[in-house]
């Protein structure tokens, strides 16, 4: 019995001995917890920022063709047209 209760003595020890670190890990899985979701977010943000990005990059190829086109064809038809009437 003497030496079932110097067991529960020394495990009561390490308990308290250890109480510290336990604490300090509990508070870092709560930050990390935390900081995954703000990542999370963060994420979501960057992911609706690229889509936006790629759709920018459509409509102005989009708008660069046409312009392109406009011109080509002013040119076309002055040149066309000036030939003709020679």
């Amino acid at each position: 019995m003497v030496e079932l209760a110097t067991l529960f003595q020394q495990l009561n020890e390490q308990v308290v001995y250890q109480e510290e670190q336990t604490v300090q890990v509990e508070n870092q899985t709560i930050q990390v917890n935390e900081d995954a979701k703000h990542a999370n977010t963060q994420l979501d943000q960057g992911i609706k920022s690229a889509r936006r990005a790629r759709k920018l990059k459509w409509w102005t190829l989009f708008v660069v063709v046409l312009i392109i086109a406009i011109i080509a064809l002013a040119l076309g038809l002055y040149f066309g047209l000036r030939k003709n009437n020679k």
